[in-house]
């Protein structure tokens, strides 16, 4: 449905196309629809379902799998009809991209597209979704803590236009195509999540009952861990440590105590292991000095205390500091750290239902103080300890593998598209 010869398009994002495709403004396919429905116009005369933008998957151009439809949002909005596309203009690398299939109103930070004679809707999407478009929009973008397009930029971007029925066979081919690679993505994730569950399941199994089987057990006295080993300890998490602190941020003004050797961890530094061993940021030791941030030995164990990570647990390979989000805890020599560290994590779900709810779960140093930890010889938890490094080294390889070819199929699903609306493969 596409011919042979190639012609310079003249775009650069766009590159070479069909030498019987177009190349034209977007301003002249599309309506910007721009009808805000306030509380002062809505009555509820008509329910319209309520689209923002955490509710459309990245690059996909699909709604989230778990949304629910929303009828009572009360903000200000704009209308949409069934067949518009909805773009996403706050942070345009996300890839908001959405084809209404109903009526409905969205979120403000969208803009509302409909489309003119010329160009199908569904062909409209897959323009916008694509990566060319997306990151020529996003050099655009203006704004440090939250970028946004402008549709006086947008709009005058140029889109490579295909004939019709041409824009249907394309249409309709990455519809197939992209459907089958979401497939194997979704089988990898649910294939991760299994394993993520089952990783959480041994190491609750070893920190809470020990290896040996024939052993005889007692009450713990802990309604969530219920019969341990006889002779292990129940004691309280502060009593298992000599350090129990919460990091801190130096003054950015201050820039002597940034850009040294010592690793300075934030939550986003944790990641599917759990080894903490290179901040994505450092700090000179002056900042220790001064007194600026608490210095942790290595061993020590992180915990993040506030926000969407609340209860991710990390270990510290070398010694390190942290953010205010992360209380860091320094575990006495009789007992074994990093067993500990499996503990926390095996009973994080509990720990994460302590927290003080108030704007942001916290789990504040108080809390964690008293956790009851149960713990057995330092004998026998360096022997668990090295059952759950191999057992927790295996599962979490076949991730980061998963985790990988989830990368990879993502990139080959951007490229097919931007291969597809420019020209450059048959379909």
């Amino acid at each position: 449905m596409m011919s042979g010869k190639m012609k310079n398009s003249g775009i650069e994002w766009i590159g070479e196309i069909p030498e019987d495709w177009e190349v034209i403004r977007l301003k002249y396919s599309i309506k910007n629809i721009a009808d805000k429905i306030s509380l002062k116009t809505y009555n509820n005369q008509e329910l319209l379902m309520y689209i923002g933008l955490e509710h459309v998957e990245q690059q996909t151009g699909r709604l989230i799998e778990n949304y629910q439809p929303i009828y009572d949002f009360n903000g200000d909005t704009i209308s949409f009809q069934k067949g518009d596309v909805l773009f996403g203009k706050l942070r345009p690398y996300l890839v908001k991209c959405l084809l209404a299939d109903c009526n409905g109103k969205c979120s403000s930070e969208f803009f509302v597209l409909r489309s003119e004679h010329n160009i199908l809707p569904t062909y409209l999407r897959l323009i916008m979704l694509s990566k060319g478009f997306i990151e020529y929009v996003d050099s655009s973008t203006f704004g440090v803590k939250m970028p946004r397009a402008e549709w006086g930029f947008v709009k005058n971007v140029f889109i490579p236009l295909p004939s019709l029925p041409t824009q249907q066979c394309i249409a309709d081919y990455l519809d197939q195509k992209c459907a089958e690679i979401n497939r194997i993505i979704a089988a990898k994730q649910k294939q991760n999540e299994l394993l993520r569950e089952y990783k959480q399941s041994i190491i609750y199994e070893a920190v809470t009952k020990g290896l040996d089987k024939n052993v005889k057990y007692k009450d713990s006295g802990i309604e969530w861990i219920g019969d341990i080993p006889e002779d292990w300890e129940v004691i309280r998490l502060k009593y298992l440590c000599k350090i129990i602190k919460t990091g801190t941020t130096p003054s950015t003004q201050a820039t002597q105590y940034f850009d040294g050797s010592l690793n300075w961890f934030t939550p986003a530094d944790f990641s599917e292991g759990f080894e903490l061993s290179d901040a994505s940021r450092k700090l000179d030791y002056i900042a220790v000095e001064d007194s600026e941030v608490p210095l942790f030995s290595a061993g020590a164990i992180m915990i993040v205390g506030i926000g969407a990570t609340m209860g991710k647990i990390g270990y510290l390979i070398d010694e390190g500091s942290c953010n205010q989000q992360i209380t860091g805890m320094v575990i006495k020599n009789k007992y074994d750290s990093k067993g500990i560290m499996y503990y926390l994590y095996a009973t994080s779900d509990c720990i994460r239902n302590m927290a003080n709810y108030t704007t942001l779960p916290i789990l504040n140093n108080q809390i964690l103080s008293n956790v009851m930890c149960v713990t057995p010889s330092k004998k026998e938890h360096s022997q668990i300890v090295c059952y759950l490094d191999q057992k927790c080294g295996e599962i979490d390889r076949i991730i980061k593998s998963n985790d990988d070819m989830i990368t990879k199929l993502k990139e080959y699903r951007q490229s097919v598209i931007y291969e597809a609306v420019t020209g450059k493969i048959e379909v």
